[in-house]
């Protein structure tokens, strides 16, 4: 792929990858469809999408039911979170939904993010961490459905039905301590902490804040490798 910008964030489904491009001078990113549907293994360069702001991770895109949805984070004019869907039936042609501002998260700074169907996490920090619950029932108006707002902040999330596993830094005591949250999602307009275990004395943390591959949850465990500083 030919771009002016340098691709740094791929996902990928069964018959397309998405490439990334963040573009500084314009606070925005570039996104491009590859096809890889032909079963011969001809890959097509299709169409491109400008977006708001910048992808951080794969987890900040997904495609569902045709759509791809984006969860962006920009830096002009303060910290601003936006909400991208694009019609990508026609890998030739890329139509825009969507394009919204999360004003209830102007100011922070986008961590967690994940999507499961037609709901959409986002995990936001500045103070206190707010989860918010993304209704893409509708993708031309994703709307907000639920809000939660606890200490520290998620840095990854594993849908598993109606509960949220949720690797993050707990901040209560003063330190950063590495920890697991699990949260209620049964009823999508009120959002609860479960249940949250915190690592280590002082300060402590995870190689699985940077590398999503070192967490691993199973149906009855959940195994998350720890180092701390006392």
């Amino acid at each position: 792929v030919s771009t002016d910008n340098i691709g740094d964030v791929v996902y990928a489904t069964t018959s397309a990858i998405f490439v990334s491009g963040w573009e500084f001078d314009k606070d925005g990113s570039e996104v491009t469809l590859i096809d890889i549907s032909d079963p011969a293994g001809d890959l097509q360069i299709g169409d491109e999408i400008d977006v708001k702001g910048y992808i951080a991770d794969k987890f900040k895109m997904d495609v569902y039911n045709g759509v791809l949805r984006i969860v962006s984070n920009g830096w002009q004019d303060g910290r601003r979170t936006f909400i991208t869907t694009v019609d990508v039936t026609d890998p030739n042609d890329l139509e825009t939904l969507a394009e919204v501002e999360f004003e209830r998260a102007d100011g922070e700074t986008l961590f967690a993010t994940r999507f499961d169907g037609t709901r959409g996490y986002i995990v936001t920090f500045f103070q206190v961490d707010p989860l918010f619950v993304i209704d893409f029932t509708d993708p031309a108006n994703p709307a907000v459905v639920g809000e939660l707002e606890v200490a520290g902040w998620s840095t990854h999330i594993e849908p598993r039905g109606d509960t949220l596993v949720a690797l993050g830094v707990d901040n209560t005591d003063g330190g950063w301590k590495a920890s697991l949250s699990l949260f209620d999602v049964s009823d999508p307009a009120n959002p609860a902490l479960a249940d949250r275990v915190s690592f280590g004395e002082g300060w402590s943390w995870s190689t699985a804040h940077e590398d999503v591959k070192a967490l691993t949850v199973l149906d009855d465990v959940i195994i998350v490798p720890c180092s701390g500083w006392e």
